[in-house]
């Protein structure tokens, strides 16, 4: 991984602390310690840079926002968002599990997640919404991923099971990302230096189900009408 990667890490590490301890979110850090390192990386190097995060095996929450981030980003890419909208979508990406900090670290570090500590988990989605709508600077859009991601277009996501048209486009994108990066970390699916395209061959037909599928075709580049 480039220095610029390594510094937009130890940056969101410093953001999460923050969130945790004032109940707000420094945007001004965001923007010049994560999002702009981020920005200037070889765009063509960033689903290495994603393996090689994921590779990594470190399960923290900020290595897994970074990689949805960089995700995100390449997928706005390839939907051909203007440079303006990818920054945007490369902020919510890695802000999109802030809300993680307003939960007890005594659910977080349960091995088993039972019933009630999965309800209260499922709060993050809430609570990161409200910290983000509360920051100057923070789009209406992206504020929604942090309450968003977790839905899925057939409804069976959460916290309010949203689905299809109900959904933004970024949190659609971010969700994937998101879902994806989970999936790749916890997995033995082996990453070397494949592309994204087949990465996405290897994953089964049964991950793809709950996913808007021109997003889906987009990030396997096939050619939709």
């Amino acid at each position: 991984m480039t220095m610029n990667v390594y510094e937009s890490i130890s940056a969101l590490e410093e953001v999460f602390r923050y969130a945790k301890l004032y109940r707000s979110v420094p945007l001004a850090i965001v923007n010049r310690k994560v999002v702009m390192p981020l920005l200037s990386h070889d765009v063509d190097r960033d689903w290495f840079t994603l393996l090689e995060l994921i590779e990594a095996k470190t399960l923290d929450w900020v290595h897994h926002s970074v990689a949805v981030g960089i995700l995100a980003s390449l997928i706005g890419k390839r939907m051909q968002l203007s440079s303006m909208d990818r920054q945007s979508l490369l902020t919510a990406g890695v802000l999109h599990d802030i809300g993680i900090v307003l939960i007890p670290s005594e659910i977080l570090h349960q091995p088993d997640f039972n019933a009630e500590y999965w309800e209260v988990y499922e709060n993050h989605t809430i609570f990161g919404y409200q910290l983000l709508k509360n920051t100057i600077g923070i789009s209406h859009h992206q504020a929604l991923v942090a309450l968003e991601h977790h839905e899925r277009v057939d409804g069976s996501g959460y916290p309010m099971k949203k689905s299809g048209e109900q959904m933004s486009l970024f949190s659609k994108i971010v969700g994937f990302a998101d879902a994806l990066c989970g999936y790749l970390e916890s997995s033995e699916v082996p990453c070397g230096r494949v592309s994204l395209e087949q990465m996405m061959t290897m994953l089964p037909d049964s991950f793809f189900r709950s996913f808007d599928p021109m997003l889906v075709s987009v990030v396997m580049g096939v050619e939709t009408s």
